[in-house]
């Protein structure tokens, strides 16, 4: 999944961006998806750029967040939808930023 957080830096000086976190939380299930519904995973994003806004500046964060699934291949149409919430840690502080809209992971039946 490709994402992107939107970030304007009022400070005079230069904001770096040392982490991002992300939690995902299944909030919905339908047709054979083997996960349980609240179920949380997550981790450190790895891959985001850039890693710092000037004093007056705004910036586009983009990332990529990786999935792995282990579904042989549903009979029925089959999905789940995840909530993410990702944790900024910035030399100017921590920010906790929920995503809003939620990510779907479908597979057509086989």
């Amino acid at each position: 999944m490709n994402g992107s957080i939107d970030a304007s830096n009022t400070l005079s000086n230069t904001v770096t961006i040392k982490s991002i976190d992300e939690v995902d939380q299944i909030v919905a299930t339908a047709g054979e998806w083997q996960g349980s519904k609240n179920a949380k995973d997550g981790g450190p994003v790895t891959d985001f750029s850039p890693k710092s806004v000037g004093s007056g500046d705004n910036a586009t964060i983009k990332f990529s967040v990786g999935f792995i699934c282990t579904s042989s291949g549903p009979t029925v149409t089959t999905y789940a939808d995840f909530k993410f919430t990702f944790t900024v840690k910035t030399s100017a502080g921590t920010y906790t930023i929920d995503a809003g809209n939620h990510h779907r992971l479908n597979f057509p039946p086989s």
